[in-house]
């Protein structure tokens, strides 16, 4: 990979997850010497900007590169807190409040101090995490190694956890690799660097372009969201770039809502004789009765969603989506637009118990029109 290409990452990867946030934050409150929880992560997040300033300009992190821009915008996001933070009044924090400028001589050199000690840890933190570190390079470089000069390859760019700031020790490297518009097959695998496991797909632009339309249809922006929110690795004639600004747009599109009245009532049916069988089985003690009850819950999910014509990921992204809004940013993902729904659901999340998917079932049911079994008929033509 180039030294223009690792820049370019920089510049696109101008965002710090929570989890790295708070990874640096020690070490720069300690050196800063500021003891509130408080201020401590209001500091913490001061240097963050600092760093985006820094990647989004597609510097290195080191001392140098941040000493310049980084005093006065420290001092005035002080400046500014304690204008609406009535409870910043300790003479410490108010010396730091204060426009660098108006600092005397010795206090500004001993901030200097205490601010260039604060950076040296901030980078040994920064070193550790990927993106920023150099450990995570070298996985790829080597597996774009084995892809350059290749007929159909265009270039690639690393999706999924990574790609959102998200990953843990668990992740692996999910990388797109995109090809030409005439080449007839696409691949899939893995392969392990050291520690990394890269995880690859690679497809022809007008496959994706399929993807995202079928992705869709089907109320969802699975493929669009990985093309959109990508980060770049390689792109030497521009298509990559085109076909990922295409995708933002439609991003931005709302997805389809399904408002057939047969499948809505279908549903509803549906969702009742699932309740049914489920206080059957939660009666009887059956063994099988957690295993029906999740399924239950992301069958109600699934029903309500494409009803409001609303997105929702995969189970195992599911908690996530439903309760952490720095997920949602991450990924690029609406909130779901029924706040009371999505607290049901983090509540029959919390355990198999029938009184939770009750009131979840009566809640979709009702806001999907109600339903009284006692007569209830559906006539609909045959299909000829």
């Amino acid at each position: 990979m180039s030294e223009a290409l690792t820049t370019d990452i920089y510049r696109q990867k101008a965002t710090l997850s929570d989890a790295e946030v708070e990874q640096i934050s020690s070490a720069l409150a300690a050196e800063i010497g500021i003891e509130s929880a408080k201020e401590k992560m209001a500091a913490a997040r001061d240097a963050i900007v600092l760093v985006k300033r820094a990647i989004s300009e597609g510097k290195k992190m080191n001392t140098t590169a941040f000493e310049t821009a980084s005093l006065e915008s420290m001092h005035e996001s002080w400046k500014q807190r304690r204008a609406v933070d009535s409870t910043a009044t300790t003479e410490g924090i108010k010396e730091r409040m204060v426009s660098l400028r108006d600092l005397p001589k010795d206090q500004e050199d001993a901030y200097l101090a205490r601010l260039r000690s604060a950076i040296k840890h901030v980078e040994t933190h920064i070193q550790k995490i990927p993106w920023h570190g150099d450990a995570f390079k070298k996985p790829l470089n080597e597996f774009l190694k084995g892809w350059e000069g290749r007929e159909g390859y265009l270039g690639a760019m690393v999706c999924g956890s990574y790609g959102a700031g998200l990953q843990n020790k668990f992740s692996d490297i999910d990388v797109y690799v995109i090809l030409s518009e005439k080449t007839d097959w696409k691949e899939r695998g893995d392969k392990k660097f050291g520690d990394f496991l890269v995880e690859y797909n690679a497809h022809p632009i007008p496959y994706i372009r399929d993807l995202i339309e079928q992705d869709k249809k089907a109320g969802k922006r699975h493929c669009c969201r990985k093309v959109a929110t990508g980060l770049i690795l390689s792109d030497p004639t521009g298509q990559i770039r085109a076909l990922q600004d295409d995708a933002k747009k439609q991003m931005l599109e709302s997805l389809p809502r399904n408002s057939d009245p047969e499948w809505v009532e279908m549903s509803k049916y549906y969702m009742w004789d699932q309740i049914d069988n489920l206080r059957d089985m939660a009666e009887r003690r059956d063994p099988g009765f957690a295993y029906a009850y999740f399924a239950g819950v992301v069958n109600i999910v699934d029903y309500f969603s494409k009803f409001l014509g609303a997105e929702v990921p995969r189970p195992v992204r599911a908690y996530q989506f439903f309760s952490s809004e720095d997920f949602r940013r991450s990924y690029s993902i609406d909130s779901f637009p029924d706040q009371p729904f999505a607290e049901l659901v983090l509540e029959c999340m919390k355990g198999a118990e029938i009184s939770r998917v009750n009131t979840l079932t009566e809640y979709v049911t009702e806001k999907m029109g109600g339903l009284n079994i006692d007569g209830w008929t559906l006539q609909t033509p045959l299909a000829k």
